[in-house]
């Protein structure tokens, strides 16, 4: 899938057609993170945006969808 920008925020993916509950989950899970380090929130502020890396995420998309 093309990105239109490298670092996204949860709106503009859910726009793209991802879940919420899907992207969400990827950032709080562990696993996803330590291999692909796909978001990060912006501050440690409790309300301060999740940004997803896009090249991060479409290498777990490829890797779900081949099985690696």
């Amino acid at each position: 899938m093309k990105y239109p920008k490298a670092k996204m925020k949860i709106k503009e993916l859910i726009a793209m057609g991802y879940s919420k509950t899907e992207l969400v989950a990827l950032h709080s899970n562990r696993a996803v993170q330590r291999d692909y380090r796909i978001s990060r929130k912006m501050s440690d502020a409790p309300n301060s945006p999740i940004i997803f890396d896009t090249e991060q995420l479409a290498k777990y998309e490829r890797s779900r969808c081949i099985g690696e």
